[in-house]
């Protein structure tokens, strides 16, 4: 498993857009046609992730309790 997040100080620059497509570019040279992405959607990115092109396939619930 790989993660990337970038630092909280340093977000709304485009650096995590410029990364993605960086990778996604990288893919694509290799012969690769298909990403996927995990994510949580407390992380506030999900609408950066639409912009460059990446559409929810599926979506999980986890349910929890304090005992």
């Amino acid at each position: 498993m790989h993660q990337l997040a970038v630092r909280r100080d340093h977000r709304n620059r485009g650096i995590a857009r410029a990364l993605l497509l960086t990778a996604f570019r990288g893919f694509h040279d290799v012969g690769r046609r298909v990403v996927t992405l995990g994510t949580d959607s407390r992380t506030g990115a999900l609408a950066m992730y639409e912009r460059v092109g990446l559409r929810v396939r599926r979506s999980y619930t986890t349910f929890g309790t304090s005992l």
